[in-house]
């Protein structure tokens, strides 16, 4: 019995450590297929772990969450996802890494050169000498001292780091340089530390913003399905809930009811719901965009509307006002993403649009999925004028 205990406790830890989270000591502060307006309204393609820890932290470890190899670097300050890595895994995914402050020197080719030879290759691209390179390195490390603080002083040892990646950028017009490798020429372990936390890009504040891509890249998939087990590893929620606040019905909004009629015209209401997961973790609070709305017409079994956030076509990265509501939906402050549950075309998302004419009087279940495989039903009334 001992044996057997020790044998299937060895199984359980294998499992347990088949991946790793990108970010130790963690929670979620974002979802996939989140609304989001910088560079032109887009869904949000991947998952960000926070790297904050009470203040905002650049050079927090960024680590591999399995075995694979060094597809790619990108540097890019002024891009959305400003500078990132991107790994090629034999499960047939990439995994990308994205807002980096730089890149971890543990990564080395084959012959055993580390970043410092793809850091070379960046000077070199500038057109500038060493001497110089290492000019405008002091000077960058002082000026983001003076933006970021000693905290800055944590990755900028040269045991660990060249630093490469702000927001700000080093040059008066950075330019966008891609680094490719060979198949196998970067092998990388799983929890090996690939980069650090930094803000360059379209972002807000530090953090590691995560994403999975078919070996193609023609499109996204949603990272906690394809490795579940990292909400295991992150911090559990104080709370977690899905609320759904507010309803609109042809543009008219209201406070949700279970009890209340609400009026529409037409064949079918043009139904908004304003709608979220709130998830509070180490005393800060978020609204997580949801895994899944679908809508049935009285008690059928069959959805007359779903959405299903499981993957996303690169091709349909900036259609999301076709899941989303344009006027009603709002970033400032508080995330405010109305989801329409009416068709306005077609995404990969969408998954089922079958509306006919509503009768007079009906009600509906909209039925709301989160990440955390939360579900709830909401009912409701219908009159039509």
């Amino acid at each position: 019995m001992k044996k057997a205990f020790v044998i299937i406790a060895l199984a359980v830890s294998i499992l347990v450590l088949a991946y790793a989270p990108p970010v130790l000591k963690t929670w979620l502060t974002s979802t996939f297929g989140e609304l989001r307006l910088g560079f032109g309204p887009h869904f949000h393609m991947g998952v960000d772990f926070s790297t904050w820890e009470g203040n905002p932290k650049i050079g927090v470890k960024i680590l591999a969450v399995e075995d694979g190899y060094l597809d790619r670097i990108e540097i890019d300050p002024d891009d959305l996802y400003g500078c990132k890595v991107i790994l090629y895994h034999k499960n047939g995914y990439k995994t990308l890494y994205a807002h980096l402050a730089g890149f971890s020197r543990d990564l080395r080719t084959s012959l055993g050169a580390s970043i410092s030879v793809i850091l070379q290759d960046f000077a070199n691209k500038y057109g500038v000498s060493k001497d110089v390179w290492k000019s405008q390195l002091e000077q960058m490390r002082e000026k983001a001292k003076q933006i970021y603080g000693e905290a800055f002083e944590a990755f900028t040892n040269e045991d660990s780091l060249y630093p490469l990646c702000f927001k700000e950028g080093w040059a008066e017009k950075p330019r966008k340089i891609v680094i490719k490798f060979p198949k196998n020429e970067v092998k990388v372990r799983q929890g090996q530390v690939i980069g650090y936390s930094g803000a360059s890009g379209n972002v807000q504040g530090p953090h590691c913003h995560f994403e999975v891509r078919s070996a193609d890249e023609r499109f996204s998939y949603d990272p906690l399905s394809i490795y579940p087990d990292i909400l295991k590893w992150i911090d559990q929620p104080l709370k977690n809930s899905i609320v759904f606040k507010k309803i609109a019905i042809d543009g008219k909004v209201y406070e949700y009811s279970p009890d209340k009629v609400y009026e529409f015209s037409g064949d079918y209401p043009k139904i908004a719901i304003l709608a979220y997961s709130d998830y509070a973790v180490r005393g800060y609070s978020y609204r997580l965009g949801l895994k899944g709305i679908s809508m049935k017409l009285d008690g059928s079994s069959t959805p007359i509307y779903e959405i299903f956030f499981d993957r996303i076509s690169r091709s349909e990265m900036n259609k999301a006002f076709l899941i989303y509501n344009e006027k009603l939906s709002s970033l400032k402050g508080k995330y405010e993403a109305w989801y329409d549950l009416y068709p306005k075309g077609t995404v990969d998302v969408l998954k089922s649009s079958k509306m006919t004419r509503f009768p007079d009087n009906s009600e509906i279940t909209i039925t709301i999925l989160d990440y955390f495989g939360h579900k709830r039903d909401f009912k409701v009334k219908l009159k039509r004028k």
